[in-house]
């Protein structure tokens, strides 16, 4: 078990072995938020989301939990200590964080406990389902054709990202869009991109098929790639790309693939292709976790 599961198992301990999943949701992103841990280093990040910040991975991670049996879900509200549960031990600090959080927050109603979190952390209102409670309002990104690479980031940082980023529409530009890294899944990443209004367009075809990307190990390799790639999709997938460019001239949106260096990936290929045909201006992002 992570770290950071022990972490959120001894809160609900705190908690009387049970609580709503917005203040679970609340007294871990204020545990990363106002303690000298920050739960550690391998603790969840956060995105704007319904109630404010929110963390997917936490989610995933308490459905593993349920499954496991330590942990129950009464209803689609509530995360309960399955009786009998032992909390296993965590770092001691984290813990005594995570103490304190709760010692300061753990009596707060649910509706308390999302004012004072959502007065404090504005960005992370943007998202909200109750206008009023939004703070900030959500930017949007000058035109150009944005990359961004994944490598290394938690879906929630990503996410998180590309949101700062004004980004708007996603478009992933993967061959085989699947990961074992949770979010980045293609069906998993197109549901979570619409639950925060970005829109996940899959363009498969205009990626590298994996077997012209084995044996690639010197940078020789890699351009003789880049090189056949930037012949074979004008020639080959010329549907994809003109489709492709019309919706990064009509939103913001960035191509996605997984390296986190673009002169690695074949996005940048990719991205200079869409600006010869949008006039537009090429912008690779990223981000670190």
């Amino acid at each position: 078990m992570l770290n950071r599961q022990r972490i959120i198992l001894y809160m609900l301990e705190k908690a009387g072995g049970s609580a709503s999943r917005i203040q679970l949701m609340q007294w871990t992103f204020l545990l990363r938020q106002e303690t000298p841990s920050r739960g550690g280093s391998a603790f969840y990040d956060f995105l704007p989301y319904k109630y404010g910040p929110h963390s997917f991975q936490l989610d995933q991670d308490m459905g593993n939990q349920v499954k496991s049996g330590l942990v129950r879900a009464p209803d689609d509200k509530t995360w309960s200590l399955a009786e009998g549960s032992l909390v296993p031990p965590a770092p001691s600090q984290e813990i005594l964080d995570a103490a304190n959080v709760m010692h300061q927050y753990g009596e707060m109603s649910p509706q308390t406990l999302i004012d004072s979190v959502c007065s404090r952390f504005p960005w992370f209102t943007i998202n909200c389902e109750n206008p009023g409670r939004r703070m900030l309002e959500r930017p949007t990104a000058d035109p150009a054709v944005y990359t961004i690479g994944y490598q290394g980031l938690s879906i929630d940082f990503f996410l998180n990202f590309l949101l700062q980023s004004g980004i708007t529409a996603l478009a992933d530009v993967r061959d085989t869009p699947w990961s074992r890294n949770y979010g980045f899944h293609r069906g998993t990443l197109s549901r979570l991109c619409e639950s925060i209004g970005i829109q996940y367009w899959g363009f498969p075809q205009l990626g590298v098929p994996s077997g012209e990307r084995t044996g690639v190990d010197s940078e020789q390799d890699r351009e003789t790639l880049f090189c056949r790639y930037r012949e074979r999709i004008p020639r080959e997938q010329s549907q994809f790309l003109a489709s492709l460019a019309e919706k990064v001239r009509d939103r913001a949106t960035a191509l996605l693939c997984m390296e986190s260096d673009p002169s690695m990936c074949h996005r940048s290929q990719l991205a200079n292709l869409v600006s010869e045909r949008t006039n537009l201006p090429v912008a690779h992002l990223r981000g670190t976790s």
